[in-house]
């Protein structure tokens, strides 16, 4: 349709109409009419009498609200001719190869990213700035998007803006709400970008499915790459579209800080240079150490499952009965393997008193076998656990012939063929049955097996000693140390309260020193745990204060591991057996079920192989953060439960 034909028409409608009408009303109009005929022509069978009005009129501005009836009667019939898929065209054609003499056409990119200032706001002059861009990848849950991203650089104070962050004195600020700090997406590698909602996906994928980063980056490459890649924007670029496992990595954690910090009213800072790996470490310790302190986001739930509250009219009063499951679980990161008689004997040497415990300083790496400290003055000696003798040349253990024995034992079970699948799928293994946590993104191969094998005989060890087996768990290990495992406070409802690595056994002095860090200002009303008994005597023995702060509770174990306690167990069955309470009960059924913090524990039990090869800064920062999804998950489905009276927080 020529033009003027199309404006005959609408001055047949109405004279006046191209005084009135502006070319950018017509255009909208064109583009939104047209996209809603290729979309839905055949399902709301449109015609030139059957119009969308109403939702045209909710799309379109004002202006050409008069007009809508006249335009669609009028341009009906070339509507399709109209459609035009941009965006398909900026993917498809964007980036063109470079011309045959060698020039590169002008690149299109699909979102083209800013920092959120145009001048500094350092310098109390307006200058203008130096810019500059890059070409690079924007990852998002509909699949990877070409972007340049652009940076300004102000030459007074030497300062650098950049979309998410500034960088200023080797320190990388990241912007806060107030500075305008992009709430959609953010920067995580030089050339790599992600979406906010992207990260929550993966982190929601480890929360809910223990997905390894392997098996994520892979799925994710498989579902967006190939045919559906974006193009490279120059032969001779080193970097590529395909996500890489640190890009994932580093994008959840960069997405959990700025949460984090956000939350606390605070200034993500970190270092500017170094390795990617470590330049978060101190903000991840730091969100942890503000967690340890102060506390999960939910220490505070309240629900009708875990919280028993009653209105007296007598006084005009309510009393409040909460419960708490405490439990310990297998799982741990890798700590300085110095053993205790060995630190023991450094302490001696040097004129200090012993350690009271293990060695809690941070491994430079997870493959490392001692601390910074400890290396120089352990490194030459024997491996085999408790032995304090040096090493012979060559050797990871001395002379000593049944230690001998216990290095070969080991090196022979990590060359053992088929060696993996029985360290996987052995009865009570804490190992991962999906191998993908344990293989290397980019090649899929096995990513230090002997960790694994370390871990696994770890694992048998513990449960040697949890079994009685003393003969087995005195024999000489070659395996390094890891942290003995992780306590819970878990509300009967589910969500869960606190976590506390253990470094030594889960001993009744522990477990009550941790429930004393969790609830400092008002114990629970009711605690349950599998070894009440011994808590209870424990208690008992304790200082004053401390017994004082257990006075209101009932420490008793819970209704299902009590059928396991022994009956002649005197103390248990008159001090800690559920039946002995009756306000635990109404009608005959107990008031707190413990099945929901049983499957908190072993969900939480399940990240177990993840966690094995992480550092301790990573391990907490990880296990805080899913603990977080956790709570939020399962407090959004207690809320659409009938049967919860109540749900919120309670300061106790």
């Amino acid at each position: 349709m020529l033009l003027k034909t199309f404006v005959s028409i609408l001055e047949a409608h109405d004279a006046n109409i191209m005084s009135s009408l502006t070319v950018q009303d017509l255009i909208k109009f064109l583009c939104v009419a047209a996209d809603v005929v290729v979309r839905s022509e055949k399902s709301l069978q449109l015609t030139t009498h059957r119009r969308p009005i109403r939702f045209l009129a909710a799309s379109l501005p004002s202006s050409i609200h008069p007009f809508l009836e006249v335009f669609w009667e009028a341009s009906f019939h070339i509507l399709k001719d109209c459609y035009i898929d941009s965006q398909h065209q900026i993917i498809s054609n964007g980036i063109m190869a470079e011309l045959g003499d060698g020039r590169i056409p002008t690149r299109i990119v699909e979102q083209s990213l800013f920092p959120p200032v145009e001048h500094c706001p350092k310098c109390s002059q307006e200058r203008r700035m130096r810019r500059s861009s890059l070409f690079g990848y924007l990852y998002d849950v509909d699949g990877c998007h070409t972007v340049e991203h652009f940076s300004l650089y102000c030459q007074p104070c030497l300062t650098s803006y950049h979309v998410s962050y500034s960088t200023h004195n080797e320190k990388r600020s990241f912007y806060t709400s107030s500075q305008g700090r992009n709430t959609s997406l953010f920067q995580v590698h030089t050339h790599f970008f992600m979406t906010h909602r992207l990260a929550h996906h993966f982190k929601m994928s480890q929360m809910l499915q223990r997905s390894s980063v392997f098996s994520m980056v892979n799925l994710y490459n498989s579902t967006f790459m190939g045919d559906r890649a974006p193009p490279l924007f120059t032969p001779q670029q080193s970097f590529f579209p395909r996500m890489s496992a640190e890009v994932c990595k580093d994008g959840m954690d960069v997405d959990t800080l700025m949460f984090n910090y956000t939350s606390r009213g605070k200034v993500l800072i970190v270092p500017s240079s170094g390795l990617d790996r470590v330049r978060y470490n101190d903000a991840k310790k730091e969100c942890s150490s503000w967690i340890a302190a102060e506390g999960t986001a939910h220490k505070n739930h309240s629900c009708g499952l875990c919280t028993c509250i009653t209105y007296s009219e007598e006084d005009n009063n309510h009393s409040v009965v909460r419960a708490v499951v405490t439990d310990g679980l297998t799982i741990g990161h890798w700590r300085c393997s110095a053993s205790a008689a060995q630190l023991e004997k450094l302490a001696k040497e040097s004129g200090h008193p012993a350690p009271d415990g293990p060695c809690r300083r941070t491994l430079d790496t997870v493959r490392s076998r001692y601390c910074s400290f400890h290396q120089p003055f352990l490194e030459g000696i024997c491996q085999a656990q408790p032995c304090i003798e040096p090493a012979l040349a060559n050797k990871k253990t001395c002379g000593l012939q049944s230690h001998q024995d216990a290095a070969k034992k080991f090196g022979a079970r990590v060359n053992s063929n088929f060696q993996l699948h029985s360290i996987l799928n052995r009865p009570g293994s804490n190992l991962h049955l999906d191998p993908t946590v344990h293989l290397v993104e980019q090649s899929g191969e096995i990513e230090d097996f002997e960790s694994l094998q370390e871990a696994d005989e770890l694992d048998r060890a513990e449960e040697s000693r949890r079994s009685g087996e003393e003969g087995n768990s005195k024999k000489p290990t070659l395996s390094r140390a890891r942290t003995h495992n992780d306590q819970l406070a878990v509300a009967p409802c589910g969500v869960i309260l606190a976590r506390q690595t253990m470094f030594n056994s889960e001993s009744p002095s522990a477990v009550k020193l941790f429930l004393l860090d969790t609830f400092p200002t008002t114990m629970p009303q009711v605690i349950l745990y599998d070894s009440a008994c011994k808590l209870l005597a424990h208690i008992y023995r304790s200082t004053a204060d401390e017994r004082d702060r257990f006075a209101e509770s009932i420490v008793a174990v819970d209704a299902f591991h009590f059928k396991s306690h022994k009956e002649d167990d005197c103390f248990c069955r008159k001090w800690t057996d559920p039946n002995l309470y009756p306000q635990l009960k109404k009608d005959g059924s107990w008031i707190f079920n413990s099945s929901a913090a049983e499957i908190a524990n072993i969900w939480y039990g399940g990240f177990a192989s993840i966690c094995r090869n992480m550092t301790a800064v990573q391990f907490n920062f990880f296990l805080d953060e899913m603990v977080r999804l956790h709570n939020i998950w399962i407090c959004e489905k207690l809320s659409q439960r009938p049967n919860i009276v109540h749900i919120g927080s309670i300061t106790f």
